[in-house]
């Protein structure tokens, strides 16, 4: 018994079942029928355009028009991979005001390009040659983007030398942390002057601007004490623990989230922006994040335990050196 969620998700061609059954009582009395193998499922609502071939034989809700190929002149698979590229035209099609729904009407109405089953063969072919062929490179990818991982911490062990006299970093920064809205408050997609950064937004030692949040003048002024500038580091203390950066100057009047704390270098203190921010996100730090977090069914990193944290001291000639070499 398959129905559209048994799709959600779902990559392989063929399927044989759902994630519920239908007894025989359920069959003789609802329209549902027993559907020949190789036949194709087509989801028509809720949502439209998931597509199948059923590879024993098996029923599905009323969620779906399903095409039983009666030729032998027909490769299911070709009328597969044509299906896959139709769901915005179905979409178009069809109707409905709690949910879009296709008819099965309008099915029948939808052009379908009828080859010769040679060439259907043919374009089958070169279909499934060009996916493997894609499926090798995204492994390397992946492969590759451990490679490159790897030799990121390589480097940072390298140049951030943790042989080097160790100093605490409550010594050189002030450490505050972000804040919870206030009761009955709350951020939204409406852009205003007050973006609202959470740990979601955290991306690459900056920030991704293309799903901020904001929130309003009135709640801004209760939390302006919370605000984080360009000139400070933000690191995550909930959640994804350990994400470290700055925000971008383009970003003003940001208030940052409770998952997250703030460090201000002191102007006293002889240290870079930069560096730091390397220094936070190497193994040598990182491997004292993870004793420090609290072992609760909730991680967390208390402030007092970030001022615990232990980074090599290093001359600013130093740091400007171990920075141009990561950069």
């Amino acid at each position: 018994w398959v129905t559209p969620a048994d799709l959600s998700n779902y990559e392989n061609i063929y399927i044989s079942k759902g994630q519920r059954n239908i007894s025989q009582v359920g069959l003789e009395y609802s329209s549902a029928t027993l559907l020949p193998e190789n036949s194709i499922i087509f989801s028509s609502r809720a949502p439209i355009g998931y597509v199948a071939i059923k590879e024993n034989k098996l029923a599905t809700n009323q969620g779906f028009k399903n095409l039983i190929l009666t030729s032998n002149l027909i490769n299911p698979k070709y009328v597969y991979y044509y299906l896959k590229t139709i769901k915005e035209l179905a979409e178009n099609i069809a109707s409905g005001t709690t949910f879009l729904e296709l008819s099965a009407s309008k099915f029948k109405e939808i052009n379908f390009p009828l080859a010769p089953i040679e060439e259907q063969n043919r374009i089958v072919e070169k279909i499934e040659e060009l996916f493997s062929e894609l499926d090798k490179n995204l492994q390397q990818f992946s492969k590759s983007i451990i490679d490159v991982d790897n030799l990121w911490k390589l480097s940072l062990n390298k140049q951030i030398n943790s042989q080097s006299l160790l100093i605490k970093l409550g010594s050189l920064v002030n450490i505050k942390g972000g804040k919870r809205l206030p009761k009955g408050a709350n951020y939204s997609n409406h852009k205003t002057q007050y973006p609202y950064v959470r740990v979601t937004d955290f991306s690459n030692y900056s920030i991704d601007e293309s799903n901020l949040k904001y929130i309003n003048e009135d709640v801004y002024e209760n939390l302006e004490n919370y605000s984080i500038d360009n000139k400070e580091i933000y690191i995550s203390i909930a959640g994804t623990i350990g994400l470290v950066g700055s925000i971008p100057n383009i970003i003003t009047n940001a208030i940052l989230t409770e998952n997250a704390a703030k460090l201000s270098i002191n102007d006293t203190t002889k240290l870079i922006k930069e560096y730091l921010i390397y220094v936070l996100d190497s193994p040598f730090v990182k491997e004292q994040i993870t004793k420090s977090i609290k072992a609760t069914s909730q991680p967390k990193l208390a402030l007092y335990k970030i001022a615990e944290i232990e980074i090599p001291k290093h001359s600013l000639f130093e740091q400007e050196e171990i920075i141009e070499k990561l950069d």
